[in-house]
């Protein structure tokens, strides 16, 4: 997002605005919901068993907050069948329990693309929808493989663009899909060749890959890779669940190769992995068991 959009996104709620009707129509409903998506993508990765206190974050405290007014103004008796999130750690059992369209308390339209849940029960992690509301892909452009691109990878696009190589993005591109979890090792054997004309030094990387999060390692401080689409699996109860939805490894816990954390593991990060990495390696499995 740039500088304009995050403050029309964020801004504090006008509590008089809000009054007549204003927090029941499709467009706030829609940013109210983009913020809830981006609320659970940011905090996709809390520590598993440590409680949400307040204060919250910010950008929590204020979804929190707008979802707590349209609740007070729809539904100023309360009563069991009415009740909104009202704390953070109902938000996020919300966003895991409820259906899109079962949120009665917001005027979302009607759009097949807003259509499921926010967070994944299987593995508790952002879905795919959340993943795109999150970056702003919904609608039309939800179905344009160009816009996702263009979008999550813009950093890197410019990158290229202003080093004079811009043609040489789609071979570091290519590079990513091949490779969305990287050891210490192989990120070195990376940075001693030119990929599209540049050079992946830190700064490059850093840009696309992130450290790998506490739940993708069980309690011997292993990670495991989806044998299908190659991204690392989510540890828990004694098996490997892939996190994403629509990968034939869900629910397999079928593992297509186990590393070390001692090793200095990265992974793309979440939109990277769930838009451009997961669609790119499933087409190309499928397509080899066909």
């Amino acid at each position: 997002m740039n500088e304009q959009e995050d403050e029309e996104l964020f801004r504090s709620p006008n509590v008089l605005d809000k009054l007549v009707d204003g927090a029941f129509d499709e467009e706030e409903s829609l940013r109210i919901l983009r913020m809830v998506a981006l609320t659970v993508h940011d905090l996709a990765d809390w520590p598993s068993g440590k409680p949400f206190e307040l204060p919250y974050p910010m950008l929590a405290q204020r979804v929190v907050d707008r979802i707590a007014l349209v609740g007070a103004i729809r539904h100023p008796g309360g009563g069991t069948a009415q009740q909104v999130p009202r704390s953070l750690p109902e938000l996020m059992a919300y966003c895991r329990d409820v259906d899109l369209e079962d949120w009665a308390f917001l005027r979302l339209p009607l759009d097949e693309q807003l259509s499921g849940r926010l967070v994944t029960p299987e593995s508790d992690t952002p879905s795919e929808l959340c993943v795109r509301l999150a970056a702003g892909l919904t609608g039309r452009e939800a179905a344009d493989g160009k816009d996702v691109e263009r979008l999550i990878m813009r950093e890197i696009r410019n990158f290229y663009r202003d080093n004079e190589v811009a043609d040489g993005y789609w071979e570091f591109l290519g590079t990513v899909i091949e490779n969305p979890v990287l050891t210490t090792g192989m990120r070195a054997r990376l940075k001693m060749r030119p990929i599209g004309g540049l050079m992946p030094n830190d700064e490059l990387l850093r840009m696309v890959y992130i450290d790998v999060q506490p739940r993708y390692f069980d309690d011997s401080n292993r990670a495991a890779a989806c044998a299908v689409c190659g991204l690392l699996m989510v540890a828990g109860q004694g098996r490997w669940r892939c996190e994403i939805e629509a990968c034939p490894g869900q629910g397999r816990g079928a593992a297509g190769g186990i590393l070390n954390r001692d090793e200095g593991l990265r992974h793309v990060t979440r939109p990277i992995r769930h838009l451009l990495v997961a669609p790119q390696r499933i087409t190309s499995w499928r397509n080899a068991n066909a």
